[in-house]
């Protein structure tokens, strides 16, 4: 049932803009999409909208923008392979110096240049750069021409420093990684391993070759010494025709018909007799007389002077005696003959009453022959 108009509300013109209730409005028209479902107005004498309850469809938010990567700040990296690829890397580095250490240098150098001809393949803006931590670009003039010559001459230590990096991850998580190229990686691997098989076998004919080259100067010297002997037989042909008969039978038609045709006339190997040239007696050699040894006495003294009691007493030493002998203070004060006390001093009282009395007494007596 229609209601009467309300004759305290002000007379409206017929619209097709929605009526609010609550404050006896039109609502301003909206355009579509400014309010959700449960909220959109109603306009003029279109059907009535289902009304949605609150929370009945959520809201899809946009997918967050990418981050934003300023000229300053260094582009996110990942290297180019996956993780068994780095652990046989890693291994075959390891290897390398544990060879190394063993003494194989040839195939030490031969996996190290392997590897980095692999890495130059697979990831050669990560090698490098050691996984970004050389910035090439923002060094100019002698710097950069010192840290690329460092690089090149410690490349060992660089390709241990490269792949411990590799095993640390050194990209946000939101940054998707770059998508890896397993043919590249392949290739890498082959092309190292081919090389690194051809690095082996040259170290390897390096010891055959030294050989090959020391055996054939030993053979060009017997060849010298063998064609020296020819040489001088030849010439004692020519000059003495007769002491050349001693050589072989082989030898002698060559001899006789190149040396001396004209001179010599050709003499039948029958007709010539077998000359042995006599060799001088060995003169006996004169045997010099041996003369018996100076004979040396206590201490190296010149005299022979020794504790043999076939000899004579000394009375009268010499006066360089204590140059050999280790004399008491009062020794030329003695008046009799020489003897060696306890403490292996000399003294020059023997035979009389207390000799050596404060040396510990008489030891031995000293004789000359």
């Amino acid at each position: 049932m229609q209601q009467p108009p309300n004759p305290n509300q002000p007379s409206q013109p017929w619209s097709n803009q929605p009526w609010d209730d609550q404050t006896q409005a039109q609502i301003p028209y909206q355009g579509a999409g400014q309010y959700p479902p449960y909220q959109q107005p109603f306009y003029g004498s279109q059907q009535s909208p289902t009304y949605i309850s609150p929370g009945q469809f959520a809201n899809t938010p946009p997918p967050p923008p990418p981050p934003h990567i300023g000229p300053g700040q260094p582009q996110p990296y990942s290297r180019p392979y996956g993780g068994l690829i780095l652990a046989t890397l890693i291994l075959v580095y390891v290897a390398a110096w544990i060879i190394g250490f063993a003494g194989m240098s040839g195939i030490t150098t031969s996996l190290i240049l392997g590897l980095i001809v692999s890495l130059l393949i697979i990831d050669w803006r990560g090698f490098t750069s050691l996984q970004d931590l050389i910035k090439w670009k923002q060094m100019r003039g002698s710097k950069r021409f010192w840290l690329g010559l460092l690089f090149i001459c410690t490349f060992y230590i660089m390709l241990g420093i490269y792949l411990c990096r590799a095993c640390i991850p050194t990209q946000p998580a939101t940054v998707a990684y770059k998508p890896r190229s397993r043919g590249r990686s392949a290739v890498g691997l082959v092309v190292g391993t081919v090389l690194t098989m051809f690095f082996m076998l040259i170290a390897a004919s390096n010891p055959s070759a030294a050989k090959t080259s020391a055996g054939q100067t030993v053979v060009q010297g017997t060849v010298q010494i063998q064609s020296s002997p020819t040489a001088t037989r030849q010439k004692s042909a020519v000059i003495t025709p007769t002491t050349s008969i001693s050589v072989s039978p082989t030898a002698v038609p060559t001899i006789v018909a190149t040396s001396v045709p004209a001179s010599t006339p050709t003499i039948e190997p029958t007709q010539v007799p077998t000359v042995v040239p006599t060799q001088p007696p060995m003169p006996t050699p004169t045997v010099a007389p041996t003369q018996p040894p100076a004979h040396t006495g206590v201490n190296g003294n010149p005299w022979g002077y020794d504790f043999n009691s076939s000899g004579n007493k000394i009375s009268d030493p010499p006066a360089e005696f204590c140059n050999y002998f280790s004399c008491i203070k009062s020794f030329w004060n003695g008046t009799g003959y020489v003897i060696e006390c306890q403490d292996n001093t000399f003294s020059k009282s023997g035979g009389n009453q207390g000799s050596c009395s404060h040396h510990g007494g008489d030891k031995a007596t000293l004789f000359s022959h």
